[in-house]
């Protein structure tokens, strides 16, 4: 541990759903949904840097994770190794992680998006701050967990966490509220999980453009790239068709 707060980002795959087919983005290959997915924790990366007094720590089986991929290397980064760890228990692990190395106030999120602003993740680690013992629990839109924040508990309240998972987020709500916290949810938080999200992204970055704020440079960069690829495909399936007639 080197700072007293910490944010987790917990790989989660990107399985887009094709709900719209004439989208510039129906066509990506598992390729293609990798490397959004890279240029998003990159980009992620790069905003939580900027949270001062707070360790930044990725969970990802080593056979996943390749140096080159962060661009953004800094000080207070941690990589741990999940490839001993099963999947369904890593919300767990990375719970008993913080609370084993004694962080103070931890966020832990298995979302990326990378244009939730980081003054929202300093706000969440401010709050936590509070002597009250506060839990912050936001679902996605499939109603899975897309983050959790935590203070440090001096009960026995991690006992009995590796029977609850993240998919199950009533029995995971209920066991938090049994041991009396105070619970706040934010709301469903922004998601990327079909066709559509991508586009509600893209449109959301090009806002941020508009009004002259600070954007996901690498998200966007890649997303303008996948959709030239789109027209060039498509022009090329048009000029194909009219020389077969």
């Amino acid at each position: 541990m080197r700072n007293k707060n910490s944010i987790v980002l917990l790989t989660r795959e990107f399985n887009i759903q094709r709900n719209i087919t004439d989208s510039p983005f129906s066509g990506l290959s598992w390729e293609d949904t990798e490397m959004l997915s890279i240029a998003i924790l990159n980009d992620m990366l790069m905003g939580f840097s900027e949270i001062p007094e707070t360790d930044v720590i990725l969970f990802i089986k080593n056979s996943e994770f390749k140096k080159n991929y962060i661009q953004y290397p800094f000080e207070n980064f941690i990589v741990i190794d999940t490839q001993a760890v099963n999947d369904n228990q890593m919300l767990n692990y990375a719970i008993n992680y913080v609370s084993d190395n004694g962080y103070r106030r931890n966020i832990i999120t298995m979302n990326y998006y990378p244009i939730c602003d980081t003054t929202f993740y300093k706000n969440v680690l401010l709050f936590l701050a509070d002597e009250q013992e506060y839990l912050f629990i936001a679902p996605l839109k499939d109603l899975t967990l897309g983050m959790v924040a935590l203070r440090d508990i001096h009960k026995n309240i991690f006992n009995n966490i590796t029977e609850v998972q993240a998919n199950e987020i009533e029995k995971f709500v209920e066991y938090f509220i049994s041991n009396d916290l105070y619970l706040i949810t934010p709301g469903i938080i922004p998601s990327i999980m079909d066709v559509s999200d991508i586009i509600d992204l893209k449109f959301a970055i090009e806002k941020l453009i508009r009004l002259k704020l600070k954007y996901p440079q690498n998200t966007y960069n890649l997303l303008r790239q996948f959709e030239k690829k789109h027209i060039i495909k498509k022009n090329n399936e048009t000029r194909n068709i009219r020389r077969y007639f």
